[in-house]
């Protein structure tokens, strides 16, 4: 793989491109590192489960302090030595708020996820170099490909790769394999734009090719979701791009030639309802998946083909300085006519502004069961009620919030919540509420570093497409819960990574110090060390609940060895609760519950189960506090 080419400083036509020929091995462990680690999250339903976070962090850490007390010299960036700094804080107050937390296995399990992205910006900071950065965008594209190429398989193959029953879950959106289909909508969304970015500026025209082929695909995957904030986000990075782009003609070239072909797909899968409606028979998806293979391939080995001669062509072709200029105007001329367009039909922008608050504030109406429908209605989906319950529960605490991770508690205690209602969804809300006015502070900062880079490497090409995808999920956590899932915010960090990245050697911190690699070095491995607690213990849970239904004293053990992994944990106790009821123990069935519940007092499956095994007046207890912590579940 070569490596990134200079901005063109001469005013001649041709771009300034990105490397990523395989020749060139030397950007082969950014490129590995980031498409396994979003490839696998992803594939590991989104980087959910705490278990994914504890592996994530395990490896990533250990990664990061061989890299750290390895390498002979280190050079980091301002940007990149703020930015993990940065992060550590935030990870710090998560912790810091275990000591007022209203459930503190909850934070424990928000301090695995905060501390698993530190080792992924640790792992990336040593893996990449200012050669490589172009590597890394390329691994994130290969990984976010691998996931959505799968979700669309399962779609067009029903019942080959999925059950269709499996299909047909979350009425018929698609989210397999990262299990939330606004997490599997954003995420491929951010693959669209990196594989845009690609086709547009990476200097190796089979690169180009491979970038575009993705794009349809990707599309497509993002269409069977039916998110219509995925595919806002995707709108918002493409335009950032533009904006931020020193070389946004050619940008505009490029999309104009490339988005025939994701448009196309878009239109054959509105077309088929089999693929689009809930209820849909097995033979009728199986039909219309079947016919959708065949012209999806095609639209992708077009698109890489036109990617492929527009790299060509402008490599050969020296466009006049008046062609480009009257090509800005015609872009210039328009947008002011769409824009006047908008204006003689929809009114002015003060009048679209209150019709689209009004549509998104109105109660949801149905759809109908062509769920393509959703993608026209800007109902807000319960998210205003979440909302002002956070709202509320922020004004109780607004300093320091409830506590990291305590958002499900929170909602949950709403009379008017659900028993699927787990997220504010709204990432910045939920840092509000659960971490208050300090906890948001850090986060801000956190989150703001990056685009201290793009405004210096606003002018190399990796940096705008870096810059567009990281804009699009900062974007969309505005609306939904990504922060929770590790796979999409994998992709958002890669992208920070490749922005605070240093541009030159005038822009780093100089050569760590020896000493100071092998402190950072040392921490990272006691990181990751104690990561392990909670992964071990989960397994010890898994395990014993596995046993319950045929050997009930390894079930005992089981739990015995979990909680001594992980004494703050209350599955560790429902796990004994559960053995001891199925001895028919009942006593030590209740005093099992009773220390989960000292570990817990807001699990509401811990006061279920003290509730299934107590009678009288206890039973009558138990079910109060099931009813205080969650009104609206049965």
């Amino acid at each position: 793989m070569t490596s990134i080419a200079e901005p063109v400083q001469a005013p001649l036509p041709s771009t300034p491109r990105l490397a990523l020929a395989p020749e060139r091995l030397s950007g082969a462990p950014a490129f590995l590192f980031a498409a396994l680690l979003v490839g696998l999250i992803g594939a590991s339903g989104g980087g959910y489960a705490p278990t994914a976070w504890g592996w994530t962090a395990i490896v990533t850490l250990w990664l990061a302090a061989i890299g750290f007390m390895v390498r002979r010299t280190l050079t980091l960036s301002r940007l990149q030595v703020a930015f993990l700094l940065a992060l550590v804080a935030y990870t710090a107050w998560v912790g810091v708020s275990l000591a007022w937390s209203m459930s503190v296995p909850s934070t424990m399990r928000e301090l695995q996820l905060a501390v698993s992205y530190v080792g992924i910006v640790a792992a990336g900071m040593v893996l990449v170099e200012r050669d490589s950065v172009s590597h890394l965008i390329g691994g994130a594209l290969a990984g976010t490909a691998f996931v959505g190429a799968y979700g669309v398989l399962t779609r067009v193959f029903p019942g080959r790769f999925l059950s269709f029953a499996q299909a047909q879950a979350f009425d018929y959106r698609l989210a397999r394999p990262i299990t939330y289909w606004n997490g599997q909508g954003i995420f491929t969304a951010l693959g669209v734009i990196l594989g845009v970015g690609l086709a547009a500026r990476a200097e190796s025209r089979v690169a180009r090719g491979l970038a575009a082929a993705a794009v349809p695909i990707l599309a497509c995957a993002t269409y069977f979701t039916f998110s219509r904030g995925a595919f806002g986000a995707l709108a918002f990075g493409l335009v950032v791009m533009v904006l931020v782009d020193a070389r946004r003609l050619q940008l505009l070239a490029l999309l104009a030639v490339l988005t025939p072909w994701p448009a196309i797909a878009l239109v054959l899968a509105r077309d088929r309802p089999g693929l689009t409606t809930r209820g849909a028979t097995f033979k009728l998806a199986l039909q219309q998946g079947h016919s959708m293979v065949a012209p999806l391939v095609l639209l992708a080995i077009a698109s890489a083909l036109v990617a492929f001669v527009f790299g060509t062509v402008e490599g050969r072709v020296e466009v006049p300085l008046l062609v480009r200029r009257g090509f800005g105007l015609l872009v210039v001329l328009a947008l002011l006519g769409g824009g006047a367009a908008v204006w003689a039909k929809a009114g002015s922008p003060q009048q679209i502004a209150r019709r689209t608050w009004s549509s998104f504030n109105a109660v949801t109406k149905p759809t109908g069961s062509n769920q393509a429908n959703r993608l026209l209605q800007l109902s807000n989906n319960g998210r205003i009620v979440l909302w002002r319950t956070s709202w509320r529960a922020f004004k109780t605490k607004p300093l320091v919030g409830h506590g990291a991770g305590t958002s499900w508690e929170i909602l949950a205690a709403n009379p008017k919540a659900t028993s699927s209602t787990t997220y504010v969804h709204s990432a910045y809300l939920q840092t509000f509420t659960e971490l208050g006015i300090v906890g948001f502070g850090l986060i801000v900062v956190l989150l703001a570093i990056p685009f201290g880079g793009l405004l210096l490497r606003r002018r190399e090409p990796v940096a705008v497409i870096a810059g567009g995808a990281y804009a699009a999920w900062l974007a969309h956590m505005a609306i939904d819960w990504d922060w929770e899932l590790s796979a999409v915010s994998a992709v958002g960090l890669l992208c920070a990574l490749v922005l605070v990245c240093p541009r030159s050697s005038l822009q780093t911190s100089g050569h760590w110090p020896r000493g100071r690699q092998v402190v950072a070095g040392s921490a990272f491995a006691t990181l990751a060390l104690l990561s392990l607690a909670p992964v071990v213990s989960a397994g010890h849970v898994a395990a014993g609940q596995r046993a319950l239904n045929s050997h009930l004293d390894v079930a005992r053990a089981e739990a015995r060895s979990a909680e001594s992994w992980s004494p703050w944990s209350s599955d560790a106790w429902i796990l004994a609760g559960d053995a001891e009821t199925r001895f028919g123990n009942f006593a030590g069935a209740r005093a099992a519950y009773r220390k989960a519940i000292t570990r817990d007092p807001e699990s509401w499956l811990a006061w279920r189960a003290l509730a299934s095994v107590s009678r009288g007046p206890d039973r009558v207890r138990a079910l109060g506090h099931m009813h205080r912590l969650h009104p609206g579940r049965g």
